[in-house]
């Protein structure tokens, strides 16, 4: 729910993602199509959008991070993680809700590339990504944490607990967690 709208995805019969965005009364404000969902076991939208300064931000089941504009829906930018980066979705597909610091939008690709990456919030443009651990994404939303003056991204795949440095990218620790399938119990 942002400025006075309710955004939710859904889904077609034929497997595509839709954006619905409500007014608070509950009309119906736009629904724009987006990239394919995840149509395996339990289909459906698996991500809830993030809305941020006029912007719309949602992630596919399979793995496509995709702009929209709030005001009016259309589509700013798309990226699909597996074509830019080599990304691997987890056993339960991609589930992030991403994160925006600032002018960067965070997201978690996984993969053989890169595990976390940051992308200019407009455009769409890589700003930077993390070494590869070679993990898959894991079922994690990022959040960021000022740490001894660091601004650090903390979030999970599939078998570490990461803090990343906001700035550049760079990995400073990172914890073993291994979990079942990336699915992180809470204890």
């Amino acid at each position: 729910v942002a400025k006075g709208a309710i955004y939710v995805t859904g889904m077609t019969e034929d497997n595509g993602g839709v954006l619905y965005a409500f007014n608070i009364d509950g009309t119906k404000k736009c629904t724009r199509p987006y990239a394919p969902e995840w149509d395996g076991q339990y289909p459906g939208a698996r991500s809830t959008p993030t809305v941020n300064d006029g912007w719309v931000y949602i992630v596919s089941g399979k793995g496509t991070l995709i702009c929209f504009d709030a005001a009016t829906g259309d589509e700013q930018w798309q990226i699909n993680a597996d074509e830019k980066f080599n990304g691997k979705a987890p056993k339960f597909v991609f589930t992030e809700a991403v994160l925006i610091d600032g002018p960067h939008v965070i997201f978690t690709p996984g993969g053989f590339e890169s595990t976390v990456v940051a992308l200019d919030k407009i455009t769409g443009r890589i700003v930077w990504t993390t070494v590869s651990l070679s993990e898959r994404s894991g079922y994690c939303c990022p959040v960021v944490i000022d740490h001894g003056g660091t601004r650090l991204i903390l979030t999970m795949s599939k078998s570490s607990v990461l803090g990343i440095n906001a700035e550049t990218g760079a990995i400073p620790w990172r914890f073993d967690h291994q979990a079942a399938e990336g699915i992180h119990p809470i204890s």
